[in-house]
């Protein structure tokens, strides 16, 4: 979760036996890692947010592959780099790139669905995705859900169980590349930040640095929509009671 909380997310913990949160559909990104259930994924397979899935058993319900993935236990330090230009791919060249500093207790890999962008593969000559993506609007699995596509950005990443710690430098740079095209934000990019607010009686001028669309809500908890302005500075009016802000990318 730091890693997260240092890109600028603010992070929420939701048990997968629950059903789906008041709001998800609110939210930035959705994360998906191994600790989960995997059938208790599935009911996040429509909601309309960026995925990143870490969790290898639960592509299949998530319909961007069309059985459960596998992990390659205690025996991968690496990964194959094959789409350098690809985002995910951290500006690192094609080839072999070491991501653990020692051997990984669980390594992902998968199947996809052949709309998949496939970006790495396991090192291990399988030929097997370990670093896959897929864009708002691709075809996904027909045996899930016949003509299903993806809402929303759908990242397969390659840690498995409890390696997320075991990443070197070159790993960590790859997650948070994941994090990066997932969000939709340039590759080390800032979050966007809001300046102090500024107040003239009942007005108050708002601003931020970074890029994304101004929503507004009268909770914070939602529900958010698009603020019927997107200038930046701008000036709003207290008069009609709270109101709440955020930048969403």
């Amino acid at each position: 979760m730091a890693r997260l909380r240092s890109s600028g997310l603010i992070v929420t913990a939701w048990d997968d036996d629950s059903p789906l949160p008041a709001g998800v559909n609110d939210r930035a990104l959705i994360m998906v890692c191994s600790t989960s259930g995997s059938g208790n994924i599935t009911k996040y397979r429509d909601v309309p947010v960026p995925i990143i899935n870490w969790e290898w058993a639960a592509y299949d319900g998530l319909g961007m592959a069309e059985a459960d993935g596998q992990t390659i236990d205690n025996s991968e330090i690496q990964i194959e780099i094959v789409d350098a230009k690809h985002p995910l791919a951290a500006r690192f060249p094609a080839g072999v790139r070491t991501v653990f500093s020692a051997l990984a207790a669980q390594f992902a890999s998968a199947e996809p669905v052949p709309t998949a962008k496939l970006v790495a593969l396991a090192a291990d000559g399988s030929g097997r995705a370990a670093l896959f993506a897929f864009e708002k609007g691709d075809a996904l699995s027909e045996a899930a859900v016949p003509g299903l596509k993806a809402p929303a950005r759908r990242v397969g990443f390659f840690l498995g169980g409890d390696t997320f710690n075991g990443l070197n430098a070159d790993g960590l740079k790859l997650f948070d590349a994941a994090l990066s095209f997932a969000l939709n934000r340039t590759l080390g990019g800032a979050a966007p930040k809001f300046a102090p607010v500024t107040r003239q009686g009942n007005n108050l001028t708002i601003s931020w640095t970074g890029t994304g669309k101004l929503q507004q809500a009268d909770s914070v908890t939602g529900p958010w929509t698009d603020a019927p302005a997107q200038t930046n500075p701008q000036t709003v009016s207290t008069a009609a009671g709270a109101k709440f802000f955020r930048i969403r990318q």
